[in-house]
C-alpha cells in the first residue's frame, strides 16, 4: 500500500489554518453573520494542534446555501441535519466504534456530502467507491480497506448488495434529504473534539491498482 504523505500534509495545513470569513462584493468586504464565540473556539483548537472538520465549520453559517444539485437547494443546516440523522444509523450498526473504514457509493449530488459528513461525524474513515470500477476491483477495495460497513444510494444497491452479501458486510441505504424551507432544526454538535480529529485519519482513496492515498482532516 502506497501512502501519499504529500496529500496528508496539504490537507493538514489547510484545516490547521485559523478561520476567518468574509466575502467581497463590488470590491467591498462584507463580514458574514457568524457565531463569533464558536469561531474563536475553533481558532483556539487549531492553535492547540486540532483541526475543524468541514461539517463542524457548517455550524458557523447554518442558513447559508451550501450547494444545489438537480433536485434541490440545500443550506448547511439541511446537510448537517441529514448527516446527523444518518450518523446515528451508522453508529448503531458499528456499535459506536470509531476509526473504522466505511465504503460508500453515491451519485454526485447532496447525498454524497451527507454520507461523507455522517461517516466523519461518527469518527470513522470514508472510503469512496465508483461504479466505473469492475466488481472484482470493488471487492478488493472493500476487503483491503477492511471496511466494516458499506453505504450506498438506491441507484447503486444492485451493484453493491450482492458484493456485500458475498463478503458478509452490512449494507446501509442512504438517499438525499428532501429540502424544506419550513423545517426548523436545532443543530447539535458531535462529541468528538477538534483535537481528536487532528490526530486521526479521515479518508482513504484508492487511485489505481493497489495504490491509495490516506487523508487527514
Amino acid at each position: 500500500m502506497e501512502i501519499s504523505m504529500r496529500s496528508v500534509r496539504l490537507l493538514n495545513r489547510l484545516f490547521r489554518k485559523p478561520l476567518s470569513f468574509s466575502r467581497t462584493i463590488s470590491n467591498t468586504a462584507v463580514k458574514e453573520e457568524i457565531n463569533a464565540e464558536l469561531l474563536n473556539s475553533f481558532n483556539h483548537d487549531i492553535k492547540k494542534g486540532g483541526v475543524v472538520p468541514v461539517f463542524r465549520r457548517a455550524l458557523l453559517f447554518p442558513t447559508r446555501v451550501a450547494l444545489q444539485d438537480d433536485f434541490a437547494t440545500y443550506t448547511y443546516a439541511d446537510l448537517y441535519d441529514a448527516a446527523t440523522a444518518l450518523s446515528k444509523e451508522i453508529a448503531a450498526l458499528l456499535l459506536g466504534e470509531t476509526e473504522r473504514s466505511i465504503c460508500y457509493m453515491c451519485n454526485n449530488d447532496a447525498n454524497h456530502v451527507i454520507v461523507q459528513w455522517a461517516i466523519w461525524m461518527t469518527g470513522n474513515i470514508a472510503v469512496p467507491l465508483t461504479p466505473l470500477h469492475p466488481e472484482e476491483m470493488l471487492k478488493y477495495f472493500i476487503m483491503d480497506s477492511d471496511s466494516k460497513l458499506i453505504i450506498c444510494s438506491n441507484d447503486f444497491e444492485k451493484v453493491l448488495k450482492p458484493i456485500a452479501k458475498e463478503l458478509s458486510k452490512p449494507i446501509l441505504l442512504s438517499n438525499r434529504s428532501e429540502n424544506s424551507e419550513e423545517k426548523k432544526t436545532v443543530l447539535q454538535d458531535v462529541d468528538l473534539t477538534n483535537k481528536w480529529y487532528g490526530d486521526n485519519e479521515a479518508m482513504l482513496i484508492y487511485t489505481s491498482g493497489e495504490c491509495c492515498d490516506i487523508f487527514a482532516l
